[in-house]
């Protein structure tokens, strides 16, 4: 007889339990008073088959059980199942249930409130004889009425009783435990279970009568153990680890992690939801492991590898568990893994240049000071598109080497671009060949590298680093210093044009250092102010036309007049002043070679060809009809992306273009 439903007997919604994925935990009560040594011999049975499965998680109490510790450990189990005496109400005591060392596990016991996060079991195997008899059981109530008991159970949520409908020889109940347990661990709904493993008795060898084999379910048949899964699509960093020394470390260390995730039944998946967490907990578990290691250890810390991107998630529709993470960066992550070395971080472009704008290098407790490396792309087998390998890690610690090339992957570099490898600026860190300028906030990035702020350690004075991470950009870099040297022997150091203040081109890191202009670009600034009135908006149009033209005095032809490249500095005791700097050069050029005579000294170079000016251009929204069709720039179309700039302050929109 099975899925019985009694209507008054309904879950509260509070106590609800959510069903795993595909992990189920297991509770074993056995010979709880002492008296029952078969009981404790059908367990072991139980508990050996069980306790070596992946598909769940056993814990077995047995003889001499207490009334405290059965409450707590099945209201922490998807499981129980229980092999004891049971019995029923009398004239002296009204409660039903299981007998254990100090008394008797009924409904009292099972609708006392439980304390936060404590749920009943989905399902509880009642193995004693007459535990499933209730009032009204088609006849099979035999001479013990355990209704108190089942009734308790499913009004705190437990999902499915099974009890015995009579007495029960122990060896033979075991093994149709062990069958129906395995039906349910293999996604079977509870009423088929029951059924399968029914048959499975009866056809096994060795069995008499079976006239005991009478059991009732109470609640839905059809219901599994296993709850269905969902797929969801986000945007996460995965972290995958291998080779760490001791797996708790992994604990310790998420513990300061709250987002964070572990992928089940994958110990080396972690999923966080910012790149930079990703990477602090990275270097944690390097440092952490190594402290673990002795000199007589071969292994020389984990091997670890993050990605970041759109994956694919599955969880547990009812418990929101995480089953599994698929996706392109998934299998970027797997990949760099792969081409780890032992005491390694390697990360994916995005994940490097995302964590060291955010992560300043003194701030992890037990990690010095963190190197940066950008160790280029590299194929992989399996992977249609170049990956970008990146390394982060404690400078003496780390192996900070590029990855060797293997059969499954190997080095790439595109035919129109190489790029600059090695050293990267993060926050904190010292310019290498810049002493005492420590890098403080990322301003900017292009095409050509990026732009940093940078103080002083004992002055405290600001300075801009471009650094250019291209080898086809290191000569508009180069161009840039020179227009600035023609620039400066010009009209000198102009209050109205962002100076430069040193250049480095021996080796990389390639920069130019110039001078900080403590503001914001026109175009921010301008969104800022609101509705200004026109004869201010005038002004400003006016006050760029004057610095344009100090350019074109010295011969020098800006190429892309845009309000990012026009700086606007506020005066703090009189709103009303604003001062205006231009800056980027780095794809002007001059007004003629001539100008250039005796210019290319060591760090410096000639201008553009034909061709370079024609595929270097500006910003389309600003550039000269001549420009767009391939023509080289002059003085007029300085000219036109002025009066491009003009009518948008006009009108009052900053990213309007012509009519």
């Amino acid at each position: 007889a099975m899925g019985r439903s009694v209507e008054g007997w309904r879950p509260t919604a509070k106590y609800s339990r959510p069903r795993p994925a595909h992990r189920a935990s297991f509770l074993f009560l056995s010979n709880p008073t002492g008296d029952l040594p078969a009981a404790t011999h059908e367990t072991e049975g139980l508990f050996q088959v069980f306790g070596g499965e992946d598909s769940c998680e056993v814990e077995w109490l047995n003889g001499k059980i207490h009334l405290a510790d059965a409450r707590n450990g099945l209201l922490h189990s998807d499981i129980v199942h229980f092999t004891g005496h049971s019995i029923a109400p009398s004239e002296t005591a009204e409660d039903a249930g299981w007998v254990l060392s100090d008394g008797c596990f009924g409904s009292a016991e099972l609708l006392s409130e439980p304390d936060h996060g404590q749920t009943p079991p989905l399902v509880v195997f009642s193995n004693s004889c007459d535990s499933g008899s209730v009032e009204g059981n088609g006849g099979f109530t035999g001479k013990h009425q355990c209704e108190p008991l089942v009734k308790g159970f499913l009004q705190r949520g437990c999902r499915h009783f099974i009890g015995a409908l009579g007495k029960i020889p122990d060896p033979d109940s075991a093994e149709f435990a062990r069958h129906f347990y395995q039906h349910i661990l293999h996604h079977e709904p509870i009423g088929t279970a029951l059924k399968r493993a029914r048959l499975d008795v009866r056809h096994s060898e060795n069995q008499g009568s079976l006239t005991w084999l009478q059991y009732v379910l109470y609640g839905n048949p059809q219901q599994g153990l296993f709850g269905e899964e969902i797929l969801l699509t986000e945007s996460r960093t995965i972290l995958f680890i291998s080779n760490l020394p001791q797996t708790k470390i992994i604990d310790e260390v998420l513990g300061t992690f709250p987002d964070a995730v572990q992928v089940m039944g994958e110990e080396t998946t972690i999923l966080f939801r910012r790149p930079s967490e990703a990477v602090r907990c990275a270097l944690l578990l390097q440092s952490k492991s190594r402290n673990k290691l002795t000199d007589k250890d071969e292994m020389k810390g984990p091997r670890i590898a993050i990605s970041s991107g759109e994956v694919t998630l599955k969880r547990a529709e009812e418990s929101r568990e995480l089953l599994g993470v698929q996706g392109f960066p998934v299998d970027v992550g797997k990949s760099l893994l792969g081409l780890s070395k032992e005491g390694q971080i390697l990360s994916s472009k995005p994940v490097f240049d995302n964590a060291r704008s955010v992560i300043r290098g003194t701030e992890i407790p037990g990690v010095e000071q963190i190197a940066w490396l950008d160790h280029g792309a590299y194929r992989f087998v399996g992977l249609d598109t170049p990956v970008g390998v990146c390394e982060i890690g404690e400078e003496g610690h780390a192996p900070l080497t590029p990855p060797a090339d293997s059969k499954n992957a190997h080095r790439y570099i595109s035919l129109d671009q190489e790029p600059v490898l090695g050293w990267r600026p993060a926050l904190n860190l010292e310019i290498p060949t810049a002493p005492r300028w420590i890098l403080v906030e990322k301003i900017g990035e292009g095409g050509f590298g990026e732009v940093w702020r940078a103080e002083h350690l004992h002055s405290g004075n600001n300075r801009v680093f471009k650094f250019c991470f291209k080898a086809d950009r290191v000569r508009s870099l180069k161009r840039e210093a020179t227009l600035f040297r023609i620039l400066r022997e010009s009209v000198g150091a102009h209050p109205q044009i962002v100076q430069v203040l040193g250049t480095y081109f021996d080796e990389p890191p390639y920069y130019i250092e110039m001078e900080y202009v403590p503001g914001s670009h026109l175009g921010d600034w301008f969104a800022e102010q609101g509705d200004l009135p026109i004869e201010r908006r005038l002004r400003i149009a006016a006050q760029i036309a004057e610095i344009l033209q100090v350019a074109h005095n010295a011969g020098i032809i800006h190429r892309d007049i845009k309000p990012s490249n026009v700086l606007a500095v506020q005066d703090s005791q009189n709103v009303e002043e604003l001062s205006l700097k231009l800056t980027d050069f780095g794809i002007g050029q001059v007004k003629s070679p001539e100008m250039l005579v005796d210019m290319t000294s060591p760090g410096f170079t000639e201008t553009y060809s034909r061709t370079e000016l024609a595929s270097q251009s500006g910003s389309r929204l600003y550039m000269a009809p001549e420009v767009l069709i391939g023509q080289p720039s002059t003085v007029a179309s300085d000219i036109y992306s002025l009066g491009v700039l003009l009518y948008q302050l006009v009108v009052g929109d900053l990213s309007r273009p012509l009519p």
